[in-house]
Parts: C-alpha cells; sequence; structure tokens
C-alpha cells in the first residue's frame, strides 16, 4: 500500500482543491481518509471538495457523490471524478470527531474505522489528510505502518517507523499525546474484539479467562512504553522519591505551585501522576506514601488540585515511622502545612476494610475544604493483593461516586505507588465500563493503565484477580443488564 499525507486542500480565493484531485488521478488514488471537519471552532479548516447530492467541478475536475453509508464511528463515501472523458473512482472515509489540536475521546472509534479500511483495500493508493497534514495524518500513518511492519516483518518497533514518517515530514505526529494515541489505536485494531468478555461468558467461563491472564498479562507487559522520564530523572529530584525505578512521566506528571523564595523545580515536584479514567476528561491521581520529609508536599497536592477523595490503599501500622510517617492526624489534632490547617473530625469504621475520616484545610483567609479520607486496616504493605475481593470492590464503588463538577480529582496512594494503586484503579476502570457497556475487557484496561506507568499490576496474580473480582461484582447484582 502507497500512502501520501496531505494538508487539506484550500478552498476561497486560492484554491488547491484542483491540485488535490489532480493528484488523486495522477497517483492512482483509491482511498482518501480525511480526520478533519471542514468547519473547526468556527473557522473553515478544509474546502468542501465534495458534497453528498451535489456535482462540483474544480478547474476541469467534476466530482460527482455516487454513495454515503453512515458506520458507526465514520462516514464512508463512493466519490467519482471525471477529467474530461477520464473517469477516477475513489473510496472516501471521514473521521469528523477528531479535535484540532486534541485527540478523540477514546481509541476504539477510529480504530474500527482503520480495520474497515484495511480489512477492504490492500493494493493501491491512500491519501491521508487532516488540515494542515501533520498531527493528526501522522498518528493515522504511525498506525497504518506500525500494522504494515507487524505484518510484514513480524516485528514491531514503533520508534523506527517514527523516524521513517519524520524523515518524509518532519512534524508528522507532533506531540507525545499522538505518538501514545495511535499505539492505543493499534492496540484495538490488533485484539480489541477478542478481549471483549460479555457478563454472561465471564460469569460461566470463568476457568477459561483464568488460564488467558497469563498469556494476556505477559502480552500486555511486553508491548513498548511510550513513557519518557527526562525532568523526573534529574539528580536533584532522587531524594524525593521513595524508589529510583518509580518515577513519574513527562507526559503525566502532576506539579505542585512554585513557592516563592525556594527552588521553583524543586518546589513543584513531587512524584504523583495523572491516570485516565473512563474518559480522556476525567483522571485520578497516583502517588507513593510520603517519606518524613515530603508529607507537606502530599497534602500540597490535595490542597491545590482541590481533591475531595483520598484514599490510603495499605495499612501501616506497626511499620517504622522513618519508612513510612503518619500521613493522616487523630480526630481533634490540628496539622499545619504552610498557610493551612488540617483537622480530621472524626474517623469511624466504614464496613470491614475500611477506616472513614472527615477531613477540614482551613487557611486564614476564609478558605475552607472537605476532603473524605479512606484508609484500608487490612491490606498491609507486604502483600501485592487485598485480603478480599471484596476490598478492592469496596474502592472502586467509592470512586463511581458522582462528584460535583468543581471537585478535584481522587487521590489514590500505596506504599510504592505501583503493587495497591494499579490494581485499584484498574478495577475502577473496569466497574465503570461495566456500567456503562455492559462488557468487561481486563486486557485493555491494564493496556491503559500501562500508558500511564510501565509497573503498574505488577504480576499474573494481579491480572487473574481482575477477572475473578469482575465476576464476584458481577455476582452481586444478578440485574446486570443495569448497573446505574
Amino acid at each position: 500500500m502507497r500512502y501520501i499525507a496531505a494538508q487539506g486542500p484550500k478552498d476561497g480565493r486560492v484554491s488547491t482543491i484542483a491540485d488535490f484531485f489532480r493528484m488523486v488521478v495522477e497517483q492512482n488514488i483509491t482511498v482518501i481518509i480525511m480526520v478533519a471537519n471542514f468547519v473547526e471552532n468556527g473557522k473553515k479548516k478544509v474546502g468542501e471538495y465534495f458534497i453528498p447530492g451535489q456535482t462540483l467541478n474544480f478547474d476541469g475536475f467534476e466530482v460527482v457523490v455516487n454513495n454515503t453509508e453512515e458506520q458507526s464511528h465514520f462516514t464512508l463515501s463512493s466519490l467519482l471524478v471525471r477529467q474530461g472523458e477520464r473517469m477516477h473512482q475513489l473510496q472516501h472515509y471521514h473521521y469528523s470527531k477528531w479535535p484540532d489540536h486534541g485527540i478523540p475521546t477514546e481509541a476504539i472509534s477510529i480504530a474500527q474505522m482503520l480495520s474497515h479500511f484495511q480489512s477492504h483495500h490492500v493494493q493501491g493508493g491512500t491519501v491521508v489528510h487532516c488540515s494542515a497534514g501533520i498531527g493528526r495524518t501522522g498518528t493515522v500513518l504511525q498506525v497504518l505502518l506500525m500494522s504494515e511492519m507487524l505484518t510484514l516483518k513480524g516485528y514491531l518497533n514503533p520508534i523506527e517507523v517514527l523516524g521513517r514518517l519524520r524523515m518524509s515530514r518532519t512534524r508528522l505526529v507532533e506531540n507525545e499525546a499522538q505518538y501514545n494515541l495511535s499505539l492505543e489505536i493499534l492496540e484495538e485494531i490488533l485484539f480489541g474484539k477478542e478481549t471483549v468478555v460479555s457478563p454472561d461468558d465471564i460469569l460461566n467461563h470463568m476457568d477459561k479467562y483464568i488460564s488467558l491472564s497469563r498469556i494476556q498479562y505477559a502480552r500486555a507487559k511486553a508491548l513498548p512504553s511510550p513513557l519518557s522520564f527526562t525532568s523526573s530523572d534529574m539528580p536533584s529530584f532522587q531524594h524525593l522519591n521513595r524508589n529510583q525505578s518509580v518515577l513519574p512521566a513527562d507526559s503525566n506528571r502532576c506539579y505542585l505551585q512554585p513557592r516563592v523564595g525556594v527552588n521553583s523545580w524543586l518546589s513543584q515536584y513531587i512524584n504523583a501522576i495523572r491516570v485516565p479514567g473512563s474518559n480522556r476528561d476525567q483522571f485520578m491521581m497516583v502517588t507513593e506514601h510520603p517519606l518524613p520529609h515530603t508529607v507537606s508536599n502530599f497534602w500540597r497536592l490535595v490542597i491545590e488540585t482541590e481533591c475531595t477523595i483520598v484514599i490510603f490503599i495499605n495499612s501501616f501500622e506497626n511499620q517504622d515511622e522513618n519508612e513510612y510517617p503518619s500521613v493522616l492526624m487523630e480526630p481533634g489534632e490540628i496539622w499545619n502545612v504552610e498557610q493551612y490547617q488540617l483537622q480530621v473530625k472524626e474517623t469511624v469504621l466504614y464496613g470491614t476494610w475500611l477506616k472513614h475520616s472527615s477531613l477540614t484545610i482551613s487557611s486564614n483567609k476564609d478558605w475552607m475544604h472537605s476532603v473524605t479520607v479512606y484508609q484500608s486496616v487490612e491490606w498491609p504493605v507486604s502483600s501485592p493483593l487485598p485480603p478480599s475481593p471484596y476490598l478492592l470492590l469496596t474502592l472502586a464503588e467509592l470512586l463511581q461516586i458522582p462528584r460535583k463538577n468543581t471537585a478535584g480529582p481522587p487521590l489514590l496512594c500505596c506504599s510504592d505507588g505501583v503493587t495497591g494503586c494499579g490494581i485499584v484503579a484498574a478495577m475502577t476502570l473496569i466497574v465503570e465500563h461495566l456500567r456503562s457497556e455492559q462488557v468487561v475487557d481486563v486486557y485493555r484496561t491494564v493496556v491503559k493503565l500501562l500508558r500511564a506507568r510501565q509497573q503498574f499490576i505488577t504480576s499474573e496474580e494481579q491480572f487473574c484477580m481482575l477477572y475473578t473480582s469482575s465476576a464476584t461484582y458481577l455476582q452481586e447484582y444478578a440485574n446486570y443488564g443495569n448497573f446505574q
């Protein structure tokens, strides 16, 4: 397959639409993939080079839409281009949900379009265009060329593909978010259908999915990581990390506000990351249990992000205070963090596994903020698994509680920022997906989290527990057709 990366043709005073179709005809293009809209954010971005139901003429090129089919996530049209006596047929794929200078809310929709393209077109030339012909265009080409590399060479090297693209046009795939998206789309194309499990299937064939866990876990962990650690790996930050092998990636680091009179870089650093939620507008924060000299940074993160839910996943009773210092004060006790006062009003047991604390944060400027804190009383630091799937599901359910639009993201904290946080975040996303789509997809959930922190889901046992806990969740809801 031959590919051409193009900018969207322009109309108006200086039109390039005729040149666009001259290229299509001369290069024997059989497919156009359009990942932009004619108008975006109120601005004309691409000249209207076809209109269903109309015949358009551009300097000797007559364009007719013979047929249009609305698919679930894209539009497929058949175009006829006439140049005198010469007639040229081609297919047009239009994906309209990709914002300029942004990324789609999820990868599956564009993956379905590209899967359709790959299954119906194996030869000929294809033009891919957005508006400028670099970001969205490059991302699509990155996916298609990675897929071809796997098919033809039997291995995958995303960086090699990106290098080839940028030898052709320097800015193809503009940023890390688009690069990460290309990997997610490829994952959807390769493995999407086979990893989606219905509630009936997971309840009736659990042995099958337990046996699949080992294969799926190994496959997920073998995927190349897109993460870089240029800033967090700096020597000046080492004393702020519990473990130098677990660092926040450049693309999803949480930043503290700079402090006056203190080194700006140091005052902004905390070993915490943003983890994606069910859609790209939602996220959770994940951090390690603070060190004695970073406890104040932990609470600064809560205050500055206006976080309303904090979950301490591990129990730290009988642990060395120098290694795992107390982070939550006793009821009635007041802690000062810079200009803020923190006080726990009360702490009570929450079911079998948790303690629930009501925390207020106030300042001398009449500002007050309420935080709900949950702390495990049964999940020791030394255990990679919770003592019961019900604790895991309880934490996932707590993170489903609707929050006000003004509330900040929830914060998960475990001993190392990996072991407990990863499996809790995964279970939270699985429950969200069950509620919205009534399906389970453990594999893709884990892959999504590995894009945020490659150490998440530390063992096959954790991966398997996501399946068994999903079944437990379903068993608790006989009417699983409606989880609302």
